[in-house]
């Protein structure tokens, strides 16, 4: 019986619309705006110490710098800040895992100067309505109305905390502009930046940083109405910081997060700073409120920008101590496994700031396993410089001598603390010099003794085998973990260990998920597919957990 002969597939063909720049075209606005004159002079700028995102309202208990920056050194090493809140709310509760989300103001500058651009009054209240029945408010346009019979939403504290005006304008927000341009050639060239045909340009437009700001300043015959603007502006979105802390080992109310500064130059615009939304304004209010010195930072300042000028810029002026808006926001999967469950072993992986919801586990293990033996618990920590940016160092060694932590392996891209390791490598040579002297002078005694020595030196061989030991060698966290291949798999897939991953998704997760396969591939002598299947099944079981960002 033959098989029947398969109809031959259809091409298909999509065809663009012709006049594809104009096809672009912009829908009418969906929401009016009505201004009310609020009757004072100062209320958008006076309101530094609240937030129309959100009530609750952290003041900092303590900052400070968790790396060592040398304007010598060839080696670029970020800001890292060490943040402790006061919550303000001893209801407050969160486990190691979980997240702060702070709500980060847009700069007062950016603010006045967008206002004035616009020709608007900072002070007067506005209210928000939906003319398009079959469209809802979105949630931060809803907060306006939220906030208006106590008199703060006004223009500008609707700007500095709702939305998103130093983000990357989207196509429609182009073309508003332009449908608002009353100068022909900018009328095309925003019309060319908001089109397909425009596609290389908006690529460099993004690649630039431009801004809401920068295309106004740059067109200035557009004059866009502001209510077409609120809707088209992406809502301002919160920065989530894993906690490093346990609750256990805090007062009711306090906790600590770690973030690294964004702080980098355009490579197309050197003389140009870019510095990140949040992080930038928690390291200037740690400032500004006397919580965290400037002497650190002050010492990488490169020759083309002046980064205490930068953060000026950020012009956080308040009278009051700042406080930070925040949510507490629980991890729907990156927690410490159940008591229950704490006789299997728990590997963390986390290189730089990803170590951060590991302390936090520690901590609360340290105060969990009083009555329980301590579960075999190994960190993989890297960074770029053992001597300058190895966070937590201190921390994690007095964990490994309360055996809070079993093993700790550390991977250093870039630089080797030299120094250090070179006392260490003279002592043990002092220590060989005094052992021969000794052996010299008294060669029946030591001898013995050598047989008690080696005994003892055994001994502590096998205990150091269980406890961890902080390896100074180049590498990535990844190279590390195939030193310690039998290691890991014994614990992974004989006593069923959990493992966590926190960090980079794109370089650091990928690079740690083929040194796993690589690892099943190794011990047990099998292809490349069965070592895959053999790590999904980790994934199934909800053993192989990961909490990574781009």
């Amino acid at each position: 019986m033959t098989e029947p002969v398969a109809a031959p597939k259809k091409k298909i063909v999509l065809k663009r619309a012709a006049g594809s720049s104009s096809s672009n075209e912009l829908p009418p606005c969906k929401i009016k705006v009505e201004f009310i004159d609020n009757g004072t002079s100062n209320c958008g700028t006076s309101s530094s110490t609240s937030s129309l995102c959100v009530n609750q309202l952290a003041t900092i208990e303590s900052a400070k710098y968790m790396t060592i920056l040398d304007q010598e050194s060839t080696i670029e090493i970020k800001r890292v800040i060490e943040m402790t809140l006061n919550l303000g709310n001893t209801e407050l509760s969160y486990q190691p895992g979980d997240y702060i989300s702070v709500f980060a103001p847009n700069t007062h500058n950016h603010v006045i100067s967008l206002i004035k651009r616009l020709s608007l009054d900072e002070n007067k209240l506005i209210k928000i309505e939906s003319i398009d029945k079959t469209f809802e408010l979105p949630n931060h346009l809803k907060k306006v109305n939220e906030n208006f019979n106590n008199n703060t939403s006004t223009i500008y504290n609707v700007l500095r905390d709702l939305v998103d005006i130093t983000g990357i304008p989207s196509k429609k927000l182009l073309k508003l502009l332009s449908e608002h341009s009353s100068d022909s050639n900018d009328k095309l060239e925003l019309n060319k930046l908001s089109s397909i045909e425009g596609k290389e340009e908006y690529s460099q437009m993004i690649s630039n940083r431009v801004t809401l700001l920068c295309l106004l300043d740059k067109y200035k015959s557009s004059n866009p109405p502001f209510n077409h603007l609120l809707e088209l502006i992406n809502p301002l979105a919160p920065r989530d910081y894993s906690i490093s802390s346990s609750p256990l080992s805090m007062e009711k109310g306090i906790l600590s997060f770690v973030f690294s500064v964004v702080d980098f130059k355009l490579s197309s615009t050197p003389s140009q700073r870019i510095l990140g939304h949040c992080t930038s304004w928690l390291e200037k209010t740690g400032i500004n409120n006397n919580k965290l010195q400037q002497q650190q930072q002050q010492q990488q300042q490169p020759s083309t920008t002046n980064l205490e000028d930068s953060l000026k810029n950020l012009n956080i002026e308040s009278p009051n101590e700042i406080r930070i808006p925040f949510i507490l926001k629980p991890s729907p999967h990156f927690h410490l496994p159940p008591v229950d469950q704490l006789n299997r072993p728990i590997i963390m992986i986390g290189p730089g700031t990803g170590v951060a919801p590991f302390i936090g586990f520690l901590q609360h293990l340290s105060k969990t396993t009083s009555s329980i033996p301590n579960p075999t618990t190994w960190l993989f920590f890297g960074c770029r410089s053992e001597k300058r940016d190895f966070l937590y160092k201190d921390t994690l060694e007095s964990m490994l001598k309360d055996n809070t932590l079993t093993k700790l392996i550390t991977a250093f891209s870039r630089e080797l603390d030299i120094e250090n390791n070179n006392n260490n490598n003279n002592n043990n040579n002092n220590n060989n010099n005094n052992n021969n002297n000794n052996n010299n002078n008294n060669n029946n005694n030591n001898n013995n003794n050598n047989n008690n020595n080696n005994n003892n030196n055994n001994n502590n061989n096998n205990n150091n085998n269980n406890n961890a030991t902080i390896e100074p060698t180049c590498g990535y966290v990844q190279e590390k973990m195939i030193e310690h291949s039998k290691q890991l798999f014994d614990m992974v897939t004989n006593q069923n260990a959990f493992i966590y991953i926190c960090g980079d998704a794109k370089g650091m997760a990928v690079g740690v998920r083929n040194s796993f396969i690589d690892i099943v591939k190794q011990e047990l002598n099998c292809d490349e597919k069965q070592a895959t299947d053999i790590f999904t099944n980790w994934i199934k079981e909800k053993r192989y957990i990961l909490d990574v960002w781009s």
